[in-house]
């Protein structure tokens, strides 16, 4: 489940976003927890050097989210590897392996993301099921928006 390690991270944030709206500057720092399986997988690369590392970096994956608001196969980019806003908040992002989580079924990924920010509020939000999920299903516009966004450039259709 080693994808859907990141996705119930950056659920969990956008989910955390959407209850208390702020923006990404207001942030001081993102613990997250997982399963130690997921932290050696996605929570050690820091600053991704390549697209395939950045596909692989839970810390870029939810700054990238946080910052520009996507984690489409398309935002995955050598410019966003080198934006100076998304290593920003990658540096405020820390991983911890929390073995309680692994008396989840085999099928769950789960995530505790807590966001602290600079004014001193804090909030935590867990997902256990990653959107898209069977146990956590996308809706049919969700599915396609997520088909179109792997579509090329050139055959989007535009409504």
């Amino acid at each position: 489940m080693l994808l859907c390690a990141q996705h119930t991270v950056i659920d969990a944030a956008i989910g955390i976003i959407r209850e208390h709206p702020f923006k990404p500057d207001e942030i001081e720092k993102i613990t997250i927890e997982q399963m130690p399986r997921e932290v050696k997988s996605v929570g050690n690369v820091i600053e991704p050097q390549d697209i395939t590392s950045a596909q692989f970096s839970g810390r870029f994956g939810i700054a990238l989210r946080l910052i520009k608001g996507g984690n489409g196969f398309s935002d995955y980019t050598l410019e966003n590897i080198k934006d100076s806003a998304i290593l920003g908040l990658v540096h405020k992002i820390d991983y911890i392996a929390n073995e309680n989580l692994e008396e989840k079924s085999a099928e769950a990924a789960p995530a505790i993301v807590t966001i602290k920010l600079k004014d001193g509020k804090v909030f935590k939000k867990r997902v256990d099921y990653a959107k898209g999920t069977v146990t956590n299903p996308m809706n049919i516009k969700e599915l396609e928006d997520k088909f179109r966004d792997w579509l090329p450039w050139w055959y989007r259709v535009t409504e």
